[in-house]
């Protein structure tokens, strides 16, 4: 029905294209399209057949509002549809809710979703977007605020949209903003890059759980001798899986780091396992870590077959050319090697000569 609905967008051009498609058959009327800033315009500038409808709290409840906004954060400086107008982290919005939202009003699309979900209540809302508002742990502000009842969703992968690179979810999510329920979980159908239906799959919201990297973060005061290496690492989810190592010079970014020393080997190997030993997938990008239970203390087994992790895999970027390397698991005469090693710390480790109690004196290069 055309004569309700409207459509919008930042850029003038591709007002034109679509008021040019309207004058050869397309089914809108060329008053309903129109240039609009969604995070910096008033309503105001709203055609008025429209403005009636969002200021009337019966027709409310009938408005449905569509959008595909932009997958960026605003502090990357990127333009709304990509590379078309600049958009850096002072929009309108940024600033009206900025205090409410935290670290999420970074986050385009929940720039769009706040301002729709306080300034037009009780509508529909039928979204794109990533899943980080579900569940990442920057937009747990944001989830205190959006309660709405979710209708109905799926989920694609990224790359099957025109101009979106990646290996990460995109789903479409209906809401209904009159009803307030907390969400704690909901399924969602998955397909894949061709349409087909694989599976349903539950969402999980984490409202009030622990992160693994505030569990992690805990144990950066222990400071039991001299560091052998330091554990980097960003963000919770499988997206930021690349930048977990284990490294010999310090990161001087804004990654975190935990220096691994007598005490803190086997809980840094823990960590580096648990991120590391499933597999990153399209589907579980923006999945969280979340604080593990204390079982593994105990579990001598299960922190040996960490530590054997990390000492083999990929990312464990130790190496001599970077200054003494304190994790090689064998001795001199285990790999005839050609000369002695500058350290024995790891296979005197292994061999339980040196245990996380005891002084630091046990650093030895003999």
């Amino acid at each position: 029905n055309k004569y309700n609905i409207w459509a919008s967008t930042l850029d003038k051009q591709d007002v034109e294209v679509m008021k040019d498609r309207i004058h050869n058959g397309a089914n809108l009327l060329e008053e309903h399209v129109f240039q609009f800033d969604f995070l910096n315009d008033n309503f105001s500038k709203l055609p008025e057949s429209l403005q009636a409808i969002i200021n009337d709290p019966i027709k409310r409840k009938k408005l449905v509002i569509y959008i595909n906004p932009p997958y960026a954060e605003a502090s990357d400086g990127i333009g709304l549809g990509g590379s078309k107008i600049d958009v850096s982290k002072e929009t309108l919005i940024h600033k009206k809710y900025g205090d409410l939202l935290k670290k999420a009003k970074n986050e385009l699309f929940i720039q769009f979703l706040i301002r729709i979900y306080i300034e037009i209540p009780d509508c529909y809302i039928a979204q794109f977007s990533t899943l980080k508002h579900l569940n990442a742990s920057n937009s747990s502000h944001f989830r205190k605020t959006f309660v709405a009842k979710l209708i109905n969703m799926f989920i694609v992968p990224a790359n099957t949209f025109d101009n979106v690179v990646g290996n990460f979810p995109i789903g479409f999510m209906i809401w209904n903003t009159e009803f307030k329920e907390p969400l704690s979980s909901a399924v969602a159908k998955i397909y894949d890059e061709k349409g087909k239906i694989l599976k349903n799959r539950k969402i999980s919201v984490y409202n009030g759980k622990g992160y693994i990297n505030n569990w992690i973060k805990q144990f950066n005061n222990e400071k039991n001798g001299i560091s052998i290496a330091y554990l980097a690492f960003t963000g919770n989810d499988f997206q930021h899986i690349n930048e977990v190592r284990i490294c010999q010079i310090k990161p001087t970014s804004h990654i975190s780091v935990i220096d691994i020393n007598i005490s803190t080997i086997f809980v840094s190997s823990v960590y580096f396992t648990m991120r590391h030993c499933i597999k990153a997938t399209w589907l579980n990008d923006r999945d969280q870590f979340l604080y593990p239970n204390n079982k593994w203390k105990k579990d001598t087994e299960f922190q040996n077959d960490c530590l054997a992790f990390t000492l083999f895999h990929s990312q464990n970027k130790i190496t001599s050319k970077d200054g003494t390397n304190h994790w090689i698991p064998f001795t001199e005469y285990e790999v005839d090697s050609r000369e002695k090693f500058d350290s024995q710390f790891m296979s005197k480790f292994i061999q339980g000569k040196i245990k996380p109690e005891e002084d630091a004196k046990m650093f030895d290069k003999a």
